[in-house]
Protein backbone atom coordinates (compact mmCIF):
# COMPACT_ATOMS: atom_id res chain seq x y z
CA UNK A 1 0.00 0.00 0.00
CA UNK A 2 3.03 2.56 1.06
CA UNK A 3 4.22 2.30 -3.02
CA UNK A 4 0.61 1.81 -4.56
CA UNK A 5 0.68 4.34 -6.82
CA UNK A 6 -1.04 7.02 -9.39
CA UNK A 7 -1.42 6.52 -13.34
CA UNK A 8 1.67 8.75 -13.41
CA UNK A 9 3.48 6.42 -11.21
CA UNK A 10 3.95 8.54 -8.07
CA UNK A 11 2.86 7.03 -4.38
CA UNK A 12 2.17 9.50 -1.89
CA UNK A 13 5.68 9.93 -0.67
CA UNK A 14 6.72 11.48 -4.21
CA UNK A 15 3.58 14.08 -4.10
CA UNK A 16 4.27 14.97 -0.10
CA UNK A 17 7.98 15.95 -1.91
CA UNK A 18 7.14 17.33 -4.85
CA UNK A 19 4.36 19.65 -3.13
CA UNK A 20 6.38 20.41 -0.06
CA UNK A 21 4.31 18.80 2.27
CA UNK A 22 7.01 18.80 4.93
CA UNK A 23 4.98 16.79 7.92
CA UNK A 24 3.66 14.15 5.48
CA UNK A 25 6.69 13.53 3.77
CA UNK A 26 8.48 12.80 7.37
CA UNK A 27 5.97 10.86 8.69
CA UNK A 28 5.54 8.45 5.86
CA UNK A 29 9.58 8.05 6.10
CA UNK A 30 9.20 8.20 9.77
CA UNK A 31 6.90 5.19 9.47
CA UNK A 32 9.18 3.10 6.89
CA UNK A 33 12.07 3.84 9.15
CA UNK A 34 10.22 2.27 11.94
CA UNK A 35 8.67 -0.61 9.81
CA UNK A 36 10.74 -1.97 6.88
CA UNK A 37 14.40 -3.02 7.55
CA UNK A 38 17.14 -0.80 5.63
CA UNK A 39 17.23 -2.38 2.34
CA UNK A 40 13.27 -1.57 1.96
CA UNK A 41 13.60 1.95 3.06
CA UNK A 42 16.31 2.59 0.60
CA UNK A 43 14.31 0.59 -1.95
CA UNK A 44 11.33 2.87 -0.65
CA UNK A 45 13.23 6.28 -1.32
CA UNK A 46 14.68 4.83 -4.50
CA UNK A 47 11.64 4.35 -6.30
CA UNK A 48 10.68 6.25 -9.50
CA UNK A 49 7.78 7.32 -10.77
CA UNK A 50 6.96 7.03 -14.32
CA UNK A 51 8.94 9.48 -15.95
CA UNK A 52 12.41 7.79 -13.42
CA UNK A 53 12.21 10.40 -10.88
CA UNK A 54 12.62 9.84 -7.63
CA UNK A 55 11.94 12.01 -4.33
CA UNK A 56 15.23 13.84 -4.85
CA UNK A 57 14.89 14.92 -8.05
CA UNK A 58 11.32 16.14 -8.12
CA UNK A 59 12.05 17.85 -4.24
CA UNK A 60 14.90 19.29 -6.60
CA UNK A 61 13.03 20.61 -9.54
CA UNK A 62 11.42 22.94 -7.01
CA UNK A 63 14.76 23.48 -4.66
CA UNK A 64 12.55 22.32 -1.83
CA UNK A 65 16.25 20.34 -0.49
CA UNK A 66 14.61 21.09 3.09
CA UNK A 67 12.19 17.88 2.96
CA UNK A 68 15.37 15.97 3.15
CA UNK A 69 17.44 17.83 6.41
CA UNK A 70 17.66 15.46 8.98
CA UNK A 71 16.42 12.74 7.80
CA UNK A 72 19.66 10.65 6.36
Amino acid sequence: MLLATDNDGRADFHMAAEFFLLEVFQGIFNWAQKNLTRQEVNKFVLATENDGRTVFHMTAEVCELEVFRGIY
